[in-house]
């Protein structure tokens, strides 16, 4: 599982990239810490591996504001991105 799966733990620097995601995009707390965390991701990774998975509209467009990929799963074209991602 290890290989599928990276768990990351709430910390500051996320708490603190939350309270800016609230300023900057209007969203609600959970979505924040979501958003957040992506970000706190993306400064470490290759952005363009990074990808908002959600159904929640604005955190999708908040997601693509900030320079994260973002796919929502209930799209006819999910899977489809998804392999487009991921190649």
């Amino acid at each position: 599982m290890e290989d599928v799966l990276d768990i990351v733990r709430l910390n500051d620097y996320i708490l603190i990239q939350a309270l800016s995601a609230t300023e900057n995009h209007r969203l609600r707390a959970g979505d924040t810490i979501h958003m957040a965390t992506a970000l706190s991701i993306a400064a470490t990774a290759d952005e363009s591996q990074v990808v908002m998975v959600s159904a929640d509209t604005e955190l999708l467009l908040a997601s693509k504001s900030a320079g994260i990929g973002a796919l929502d799963p209930q799209t006819d074209d999910a899977l489809s991105s998804l392999h487009q991602i991921r190649d």
